[in-house]
């Protein structure tokens, strides 16, 4: 057997990581088991459902096929809408987000020692950490809950996510889910929101370097950070190295220069940021359509002064808008659901990331997003080879 194929075999599957779930159903409301309902789930979300009624409709198109290949008992038939309904309200969201990341921790190692074979030295990771709004869930605050998600920007996978609580907000959420992950290593980016003392020190506490944004929030390091590359890049250049990139796509360029510079003497709050070794400035040039606009915007980090690596590490963290928030927006529907109860649109969440990680995963085919989900729906033996692995 080939080597690559028995790594793939040694990760567990997506039923064994959670079938430690607890049915808290009881009585008639346990007709159906609640495997067979996660795996028409995923598997409808796969090929494009984006309700409970689509959950419904896809097992009946595809009843035959669950029992043949996936070997769904459903001793009771298909669930129906109502039925689905019920179950993703009553499943605790946080034991199912804690399945997802027992299956994404093993899809992980599998796919890092596949990293280290063919490249003994490999990149760091960065890991970006971004919140995103659940639209549809009403509450009596009016404040939109989100999911705080971490993205492995290399291996292109959601490794975990929390959902901050009505009264509360990202700032508060993303210290919980840096105490979950495994980040020894890595770079962790998050935008300016989370440019906060207790989020630097609670990266640091993981082992992790780390790469924040710098806007108004923190009003005063700003400003004397923006004056420190004003002033001093002119008098004293050689206290600062740089790299710049070039990218031309479609009739559009963009020219970025990142400076950066690890003298920080001037700063009187340093010692209260924890790891801060050194401050940078990217300045985006874009132009399109014969018009040219300028961007600047300012970052800290934990870093020693390497312009090219800190550079790699910005433009990373812009994979988990780009490669999850919009697919999930976009081709999932996800601000468009009508699913209202908190906990049923996180492990709805959970279900469409499983989706994302799945078709990102799968090598078998270099379609595009889109292309392949209507290929999952049209061919039963690729939606099989994705979920079960032949």
């Amino acid at each position: 057997m080939p080597e690559a194929e028995t790594m793939r075999r040694r990760s567990r599957s997506i039923s064994e990581c959670f079938a430690v779930l607890t049915d808290v159903r009881t009585g008639n409301h346990k007709l159906h088991k609640l495997h067979d309902m996660l795996v028409i789930a995923l598997c409808a979300t796969i090929c494009g459902a984006e309700s409970y009624y689509d959950f419904e409709t896809f097992g009946q198109c595809r009843e035959e096929w669950l029992r043949r290949f996936l070997g769904l008992e459903l001793p009771n038939g298909i669930p129906s809408h109502d039925t689905f309904n019920r179950t993703f309200r009553s499943l605790d969201p946080g034991l199912f987000e804690c399945c997802f990341r027992t299956w994404i921790d093993d899809v992980r190692a599998t796919m890092q020692r596949e990293v280290l074979k063919a490249s003994p030295a490999p990149r760091r990771e960065v890991v970006a950490v971004d919140g995103k709004a659940l639209r549809s869930v009403p509450t009596e605050s009016g404040n939109v809950p989100y999911m705080v998600s971490a993205w492995a920007s290399e291996q292109e996978l959601v490794i975990g996510q929390v959902r901050t609580d009505e009264k509360s907000n990202e700032i508060t959420a993303i210290p919980q889910l840096l105490a979950l992950l495994a980040l020894e290593g890595c770079i962790v980016t998050v935008d300016a929101a989370g440019c906060q003392r207790r989020i630097v020190s609670a990266i640091r506490a993981r082992g992790a370097d780390y790469v924040i944004g710098l806007k108004g929030n923190q009003p005063t390091m700003l400003d004397e950070v923006s004056l420190l590359f004003e002033d001093a890049l002119r008098a004293n250049p050689s206290a600062f190295r740089s790299h710049t990139t070039l990218d031309k796509q479609g009739g559009r360029t963009e020219e970025r220069t990142c400076h950066q510079t690890d003298a920080l003497g001037w700063f009187e709050d340093l010692p209260q940021w924890d790891g801060l070794r050194s401050v940078c400035r990217v300045r985006s040039v874009r132009t399109s359509g014969g018009v040219t606009s300028e961007e600047i915007r300012y970052y800290i980090s934990s870093l020693p002064v390497d312009p090219a690596e800190s550079l790699r590490a910005i433009r990373s963290h812009w994979g988990i808008e780009n490669k999850l928030h919009w697919i999930l927006d976009v081709q999932f529907g996800e601000d468009g659901s009508r699913v209202r109860n908190a906990d049923a649109a996180q492990n709805l969440n959970v279900i469409r990331k499983v989706a994302v990680d799945l078709l990102r995963r799968d090598r078998t085919t270099r379609h595009t997003f889109k292309k392949k989900r209507r290929i999952m729906m049209w061919k039963d033996e690729m939606l099989q080879h994705i979920i079960i692995g032949r």
